[in-house]
């Protein structure tokens, strides 16, 4: 077994002639226009496709052992045909529209670099090609099989040419798209969002911290694990008239900074500051109050609904 790289992409042969394997890489290298299309059509990915937590899908080639990298299995890639060019979403478990048509499915790592333990990637070879016309699209979860996946994304669609040997580099521009978006619970966390996190969808308070599990979700802290959750750690004076305030943010998160100066249970909260998490602890400091006592409080909202 050997392996080829060309323009980005690897290709595995074995027991073929030289002459066999320059007719496959033709479709990969470039478009050669005056020349027929081929009898294959190459599908792959044009940059590493993320998560739901923006993170590279995981995934490699089987053959990655045999570069010293540990084979795991890839996310489901589905290719799929669509009569009138839309890219039709599936249902809540995954399956697709009747007025689309599978035409093949692959794993993320299969054809992409041996070399690397995380591409994210992709590649593949349709074969027999489509007719001329054919329109295509690419469809990713964010797990190995349809019962576990929670989260999916489309690519754009792409027409098979009748005269050049163009290479489907599918594109994937948006953020991953939950499949159910039932809360049957009611804790403000959608059931696609408590599969990812582990979190049971019937239970308010999976991890009864006394937070729910959809404003664990907001805080950025763990559904699952009862010492995750959101406090402020330290209160402290910092002389000659300000408190320090301390807490672990987390990124893609608003603080906002709000205090009671009278501790009669019936005034208002004021906003005082609101400061962008940052992934580590922040400070901040506020004016202490002037009569010696009071309340501040933080609240926590999510900067983008991007995850």
């Amino acid at each position: 077994m050997n392996w080829n790289r060309h323009a980005g992409y690897w290709i595995k042969w074995a027991g073929c002639s030289l002459s066999a394997l320059a007719w496959l890489q033709l479709p990969v290298i470039q478009s050669h226009a005056g020349l027929p299309p081929v009898v294959s059509q190459v599908v792959s990915v044009s940059a590493p496709i993320l998560d739901e937590y923006h993170q590279p899908l995981p995934g490699t080639d089987p053959s990655s052992e045999l570069f010293g990298i540990a084979p795991v299995e890839g996310t489901l890639v589905q290719i799929y045909q669509t009569a009138d060019g839309v890219a039709y979403p599936p249902d809540m478990l995954g399956n697709p529209d009747p007025r689309t048509l599978l035409v093949k499915e692959t794993r993320i790592g299969i054809g992409a670099s041996p070399l690397e333990s995380a591409p994210a990637k992709f590649g593949c070879i349709l074969s027999p090609r489509p007719d001329g016309g054919t329109r295509l699209f690419v469809r990713v979860f964010n797990a190995s099989s349809l019962g576990s996946a929670s989260f999916y994304k489309d690519s754009q669609v792409f027409t098979v040419s009748a005269t050049e040997n163009d290479v489907f580099l599918a594109e994937f521009d948006t953020d991953m798209i939950p499949l159910d978006l039932s809360d049957e619970d009611g804790d403000g966390l959608i059931r696609s969002w408590e599969i990812s996190y582990g979190s049971d969808p019937t239970v308010v308070d999976t991890d009864a911290d006394g937070f729910t599990d959809g404003e664990e979700r907001v805080a950025g802290t763990d559904p699952v694990e009862e010492s995750s959750y959101f406090i402020i750690a330290d209160l402290l004076p910092s002389p000659p008239d300000q408190i320090a305030l301390s807490w672990l943010s987390e990124s893609n998160r608003t603080y906002t900074i709000e205090c009671q100066p009278l501790l009669d249970g019936e005034s208002s909260y004021t906003v005082v500051d609101a400061v962008s998490g940052t992934g580590d602890v922040l400070q901040h400091l506020v004016p202490a109050f002037t009569n010696g006592h009071g309340i501040y409080r933080v609240r926590v909202s999510i900067t983008e609904e991007s995850e």
